[in-house]
């Protein structure tokens, strides 16, 4: 059967040719309005994916950032506390050198005594 037999049912009228040209036209038109919607459907369907990968590299970056930060946080914090320990150190060495300094002081002013008793 040919296209305008399967559509008019009459061959080689005029009219049922006009017809049917205009529904093979008709015809090709919604198949190409199809092919545009399906080629709109698949390209919105990858851009949707290409954003949600996009988002999940995002996460990704963020959980690195925030690890680093961490890192960072945990790093200044173990510096602040060796300086601080550090900082005690010294503090207790000189208090240590002055209290050894008073005991020579104290030792030299016995030993004087001892020496040079009051008249």
């Amino acid at each position: 059967m040919t296209s305008a037999e399967s559509t008019s049912g009459v061959v080689g009228t005029p009219g049922n040719e006009r017809l049917t040209t205009c529904l093979e036209k008709l015809r090709n038109s919604d198949g190409t309005k199809r092919h545009r919607i399906a080629r709109a459907i698949r390209a919105q369907k990858k851009k949707e994916e290409e954003e949600k990968e996009e988002d999940e590299v995002d996460e990704v970056e963020k959980e690195k950032e925030k690890k680093e930060e961490k890192r960072k946080r945990e790093d200044e914090s173990r510096l602040k506390s060796q300086a601080y320990a550090s900082s005690n150190q010294t503090c207790d060495i000189a208090t240590r050198h002055c209290e050894f300094q008073k005991l020579q002081e104290l030792t030299i002013h016995r030993d004087e005594q001892k020496l040079y008793p009051r008249l």
